[in-house]
């Protein structure tokens, strides 16, 4: 599931949802609202997410490969 990857991924990389959502830009609330399931993950997040943390994009989409490009 997506939410659980991007939970991993802020767990890499030391951030608690505010600081995540300040370093993609975002509402800390649509952040939560995704990572609780209430939002799906909009295009425009994950594509925020694979350039600000360099994560792999197939890896946040379907869970396969590295989590880093």
């Amino acid at each position: 599931m997506i939410s659980k990857r991007i939970r991993e991924l802020m767990i890499n990389k030391g951030l608690n949802i505010p600081e995540f959502a300040r370093e993609l830009g975002e509402n800390r609330y649509r952040i939560q609202n995704i990572l609780n399931k209430k939002q799906k993950v909009p295009e425009d997040v994950i594509i925020k997410m694979v350039e600000v943390f360099n994560v792999n994009a197939t890896w946040l989409i379907t869970g396969n490969g590295p989590i880093y490009s």
